[in-house]
């Protein structure tokens, strides 16, 4: 990025609104369905169907257009999004294996902090790029900075159309925003790793005497970059039905799990050093 554009992605990142556990004011709207003790599928497609109702209604009156403080998850949920220059993180994530206050900066970082980054970075993907501070469409790159994003854009999007699954390739073009937003995620949740890092052992004697007890806990050849990355790793564990899978391959904008952990750590440089991995060509590397 040049200065110009530089500035107006630095104006667009401190306007965004960290919503954090629950909403302020929990919505206590009666619901217009008569919910089923036995019926479980009716109920979610009922609520389904009041959820898009109420989004029509709102989104061109007065009490819709405040997106920021309205929330599309529910507290309990295992998840977190960026929309409308908010990032949402529910009171679902916000525990094991992604966060616990008494772990290890590592795991805390490699869990919750990547999915932190991964929010962030998506106010730059290939979609959010085309918002600026005050979530208004307009190109605000300047047209070296544009042609600069699109051609390391389509290096994320060839090489993610290079990783094959059981089911097929992986369709570069349908996951680049997510996959953007898994490399850049990683590599800012491993900056502020470092500088949290240094902040805590700030001394080399602090450092050595963590590393060793490191080793002691995990094992002679563990270091607290191995520990970041599997962290990370673990985060993505899953198992799903192969119908499911090859579902997903067709229809969902996230790649599979295992690339979301390959493709993103395989470009990551320290994860390069410290596993002795020179994947080869030149790395993808967007911002």
């Amino acid at each position: 990025m040049d200065n110009t554009t530089l500035e107006a992605a630095l104006d667009k990142l401190r306007q965004i609104t960290p919503m954090i556990g629950y909403p302020d004011q929990w919505d206590t709207t009666p619901l217009d369905f008569e919910v089923d003790e036995f019926g479980h599928l009716q109920n979610v497609l009922s609520a389904a169907n009041e959820a898009v109702g109420t989004n029509l209604r709102t989104a061109w009156s007065a009490a819709g257009s405040n997106t920021k403080s309205h929330w599309l998850m529910d507290a309990y949920e295992v998840n977190a999004y960026y929309s409308a220059e908010t990032i949402v993180f529910p009171a679902g994530i916000l525990q094991g294996p992604f966060f616990h206050p008494l772990a290890p900066l590592e795991l805390n970082y490699g869990g919750l902090g990547v999915v932190i980054g991964h929010e962030i970075v998506h106010a730059f993907d290939d979609m959010g790029r085309l918002y600026d501070a005050d979530g208004l469409r307009r190109n605000w790159f300047s047209n070296a900075s544009l042609t600069n994003y699109q051609n390391r854009a389509q290096c994320i999007r060839t090489m993610y159309s290079q990783f094959k699954t059981p089911f097929g390739m992986i369709d570069g073009s349908l996951t680049l925003g997510e996959n953007i937003a898994d490399l850049g995620g990683l590599n800012v949740a491993l900056q502020a790793y470092e500088a949290a890092f240094s902040r805590e052992f700030n001394t080399a004697r602090k450092q050595i005497e963590y590393a060793a007890s490191l080793r002691r806990i995990f094992g002679p050849d563990l270091t607290r970059h191995k520990l970041f990355f599997a962290a990370y790793a673990s985060s993505w564990c899953s198992l799903l039905p192969d119908s499911v899978a090859a579902d997903r391959l067709r229809t969902d904008p996230h790649s599979p799990p295992k690339w979301r952990v390959n493709g993103a750590a395989t470009q990551n440089p320290v994860f390069s050093e410290i596993y002795g991995c020179r994947i080869p060509g030149k790395k993808c590397e967007l911002y």
